[in-house]
């Protein structure tokens, strides 16, 4: 698609998305950042696509971006309350700031990020997670118990690092 001459009309059509974004409750910036990745992905990928059809694209990728990043902020705040929270709380016995736990999360491999949403969020088995990542459940105990220990050690690197 050649674009000379379509800028006022893509800017028309982002301003409209961020607008309609906007009114489902996502905050502005946030807003501006998926308009802003849809359209890097329509340059990016020069996508043949005709000047009718853009805006519904466009539309389309929006909220398709929108309600992956809305359903990760989801799933990240149902480990944090459903397994983490408590098991710190059992363990360390004190507050800490939940950014210091996302941040922990985010820095997992993604096999540990796995491992820990199919154990403590989908409450999957030890059997059924040997299945999945072939390997014994022994294994995957120690595996586990890696991964949180990994995880309160982070966040106590975290919370060290931010009291300096």
């Amino acid at each position: 698609m050649k674009w000379h001459g379509y800028e006022k009309e893509l800017v028309h059509i982002s301003n409209q998305i961020i607008a309609t974004l906007i009114k489902k409750g996502v905050q502005p910036e946030d807003a501006k950042d998926i308009v802003q990745s849809s359209l890097l992905k329509l340059f990016e990928f020069n996508h043949d696509i005709s000047f009718d059809s853009l805006k519904s694209w466009l539309y389309r990728v929006s909220f398709n971006q929108f309600y992956t990043e809305y359903n990760r902020y989801k799933l990240m705040n149902s480990i944090k309350e459903k397994y983490l929270i408590p098991e710190l709380k059992q363990i360390e016995k004190e507050a800490f700031d939940e950014t210091y736990l996302l941040q922990a999360l985010l820095d997992l491999k993604e096999e540990e990020f796995n491992i820990v949403l199919l154990k403590y969020i989908e409450k999957l088995s030890y059997k059924e997670l040997s299945i999945i990542f072939n390997r014994s459940e022994d294994v995957l105990k120690t595996e586990t118990y890696r991964i949180r220990k990994k995880l309160k050690k982070k966040i106590k690197e975290l919370e060290n690092y931010d009291d300096r």
